[in-house]
C-alpha cells in the first residue's frame, strides 16, 4: 500500500508542534500520581492531545494561503483481557490526525503500545507484531 504523507505548511505544523509540547508536559507533571497504572498514563496523555474542536490557523505562505484547520483525537482501546480489541490488534490506543483548509481533507491514525519502565514484558514481541499486520 502507498504511502501517502500529510502536506502541512509551516504554519500549520508549528501550530500543532506548540499544542504537542503542551499537552505532553501536561501529561508528565501527572505521572508520578499514576505511574503505577499504564492505562492510566495513556489515559492521561491521549485526553491531553486530543482537541476538543478543531484548531484554526492563517497560512500565508504562497499557494496554501487561507485557513488551515487540524485536530487530534484518541480512543483507548481496553485493557487487554480476553477478546477485548487490545487483544486482538495489539493496540493500546489510537491517535488520529486530521488536516485540513477548504480545498483538502487529509487524515493519518497511528496505533500504538504503550510501556511504562523498562521491565522486561513478555507479550511485547506478539503485541508487536499484531499492531504490524
Amino acid at each position: 500500500m502507498p504511502r501517502n504523507d500529510l502536506y502541512l505548511p509551516s504554519e500549520v505544523l508549528e501550530s500543532m508542534r506548540a499544542y504537542i509540547v503542551r499537552a505532553v508536559a501536561q501529561a508528565e507533571s501527572g505521572y508520578a500520581s499514576a505511574r503505577e497504572k499504564e492505562d492510566a498514563i495513556t489515559g492521561a496523555l491521549g485526553e491531553a492531545l486530543r482537541t476538543k474542536e478543531d484548531q484554526l490557523v492563517n497560512v500565508t505562505d504562497g499557494q496554501s494561503s487561507g485557513v488551515w484547520r487540524w485536530g487530534i483525537s484518541y480512543a483507548n482501546l481496553g485493557s487487554g483481557a480476553a477478546g477485548s480489541t487490545e487483544s486482538i490488534v495489539g493496540a493500546d490506543g489510537v491517535l488520529e490526525i486530521r488536516v485540513g483548509n477548504a480545498e483538502l481533507d487529509q487524515q493519518k491514525c497511528s496505533l500504538f503500545q504503550a510501556k511504562n519502565g523498562r521491565r522486561k514484558d513478555k507479550k511485547l514481541l506478539s503485541q508487536c507484531i499484531k499492531l504490524s499486520t
